[in-house]
């Protein structure tokens, strides 16, 4: 698969770093940051084996997913930089709301793909998880680096590194199918 950046993210500056396969976007974001990358920048591939999850849980998604992190160097306190994740979720869930065609056609009565927020960190498209967020920070020359990963998948989103389905991870189902064909969407 081959990732492109739109044109609203070039000409904001955003650059791509696109990987076959990684152990983790967001280690790779941090690891860049320490080493002098100030962002902004979007790590991707469609396949991480050494994610983690929440609590640091091993968190792996199978190839044909999405696993992504944008890397932004800001010159914020740590209490404000501990809100972006709420932020990032808010974000993603009305940006999925207004792209997913298939969703404003559906009666408001369907609860087949509204989406939700799940404390703390998983977006749900009607019960199923369709993305988890998991924002890392640390300090870097005296900033405040901030790696915040967005995962969506075409198929099984990820699954701990256990092998086990994840009682939040999505099963095949018709409805998920089409919706991930309408988020895939050029972002």
């Amino acid at each position: 698969m081959t990732f492109t950046l739109g044109p609203r993210a070039t000409s904001a500056g955003y650059r791509l770093a696109a990987f076959d396969q990684i152990g983790s976007t967001n280690a790779e974001a941090l690891l860049s940051a320490r080493a002098g990358e100030r962002g902004p920048i979007w790590f991707v591939t469609t396949e991480q084996t050494a994610g983690r999850g929440r609590r640091h849980r091993p968190w792996i998604a199978p190839r044909g997913n999405l696993a992504s992190s944008i890397l932004e160097v800001l010159s914020v306190q740590p209490g404000v930089a501990a809100t972006l994740g709420f932020a990032a979720g808010l974000a993603l869930e009305s940006a999925l709301a207004k792209l997913s065609v298939e969703a404003v056609l559906r009666s408001p009565e369907s609860d087949d793909l509204k989406f939700s927020l799940k404390w703390p960190n998983d977006l749900l498209a009607g019960r199923q998880k369709l993305a988890g967020i998991l924002l890392e920070a640390e300090a870097v020359f005296g900033t405040m680096a901030v790696a915040l990963p967005r995962f969506a998948g075409s198929g099984s989103i990820g699954r701990p590194a256990s092998g086990r389905r994840s009682p939040s991870a999505p099963a095949a189902s018709r409805s998920k199918g089409r919706l991930t064909r309408s988020t895939n969407r050029g972002a």
